[in-house]
């Protein structure tokens, strides 16, 4: 199911959560809202899900209006499933009681309900514990639960709103890993809101960046990694340094160094500014051509390498680079610039 936007908003009294967004998200797609708290995240996937009507604007499922200047189709009519942060088990019900629940309300007889049941549970690898109630399963195993019913419900849009935020952080990776396979077998098209950026990066076909109601950028996760179209993209997304630069002839130059620009950004002509990011930076013998050279300031070891800021005298901000061997606090590295990105 394709999900159409056009210049909604939605206000709550004199603050605008939601600030004419228009987008189209493609049906079969995972795509990912990302943000910080506050910039109307939630209240977006409420509008979807018609839990909210809007101001103004309008919103088509699969070409059909559900949402617009006096049309607002209600939440159970628009095929559409939610997965809440608290995952929202019955918990009165055992595991096949809470996944066939949305096949009853259906019409579908309570016994065979059960039994179609079970295939969605076997999907998601909760067939053992079918008998179970919410209280005697783990935060992963509940979340599992709530895909299950998103399984049964046959929803072709299902929105999550932060579904991992409360578990722990060797959870996440393997909820991460059920979510994309949750996202394969089902087909339905996923609208994901997050705050945690890696989450976005790991499970999106496109992400959206979110900021203060609107979309900042709206791209492949590789496209506002590593070509953000702005500086708040580049400094919600990974690891950067943003630092002024004058630009010519395909480099950038830094004061204390020139550095290439990415072939994308080449053409970029007089003051600017660049995004360096860990990637972007490699050692380099001291004293080389074209070399930053500064003193770490801090070093984080992340398991088989360190991430590292150099402070280099001439640069307002550190730069973020990583290193293979042990680094200490006050050592002089010397640093060589790959292609970097320069912010529109």
């Amino acid at each position: 199911m394709t999900v159409s936007i056009s210049e909604a908003r939605k206000r709550f009294g004199s603050e605008t959560a939601v600030d004419g967004i228009t987008v189209e998200i493609p049906e079969g797609a995972f795509f990912t809202v990302l943000g910080p708290s506050g910039c109307g995240k939630s209240t977006l996937l409420r509008l979807i899900a018609g839990l909210e009507p809007l101001d103004e604007g309008r919103i088509h499922l699969s070409g059909l209006p559900a949402s617009g200047p006096g049309h607002h189709v209600p939440p159970e009519d628009r095929d559409v499933a939610v997965v809440f942060q608290t995952y929202a088990l019955w918990p009165h019900m055992d595991v096949t009681g809470n996944v066939s629940f949305p096949l009853e309300c259906d019409g579908m007889p309570r016994a065979r309900a059960r039994e179609a049941a079970q295939v969605h549970l076997g999907t998601v690898s909760l067939t053992q514990y079918a008998s179970r109630k919410p209280a005697e399963l783990s935060g992963g195993q509940r979340q599992r639960v709530a895909l299950a019913r998103c399984l049964a419900s046959g929803a072709r849009v299902v929105l999550m709103d932060e579904p991992l935020a409360n578990l722990d952080p060797h959870l996440r990776t393997r909820m991460e890993e059920e979510l994309a396979a949750f996202h394969a077998a089902s087909g339905a098209t996923i609208i994901y809101i997050t705050h945690d950026q890696r989450e976005a990066m790991a499970l999106a076909t496109q992400v959206a960046v979110m900021e203060n109601g609107r979309f900042a950028q709206v791209g492949t996760p590789e496209e506002v990694h590593d070509r953000p179209a702005s500086e708040h993209v580049a400094r919600f997304i990974g690891q950067s340094a943003v630092l002024a630069a004058d630009f010519a002839e395909g480099q950038a130059d830094l004061g204390p160094a020139r550095v290439p620009l990415v072939a994308a950004a080449a053409q970029a002509q007089g003051p600017g500014r660049v995004v360096i990011r860990p990637a972007d930076l490699r050692r380099a013998d001291p004293g080389s051509p074209g070399t930053l050279t500064g003193q770490v300031s801090r070093v984080t070891y992340r398991g088989g390498s360190w991430e590292a800021l150099a402070e280099v005298p001439g640069l307002a901000e550190p730069l973020p680079f990583t290193c293979a061997r042990p680094l200490q606090r006050g050592e002089v590295v010397s640093l060589r610039a790959n292609p970097v990105w320069a912010l529109p």
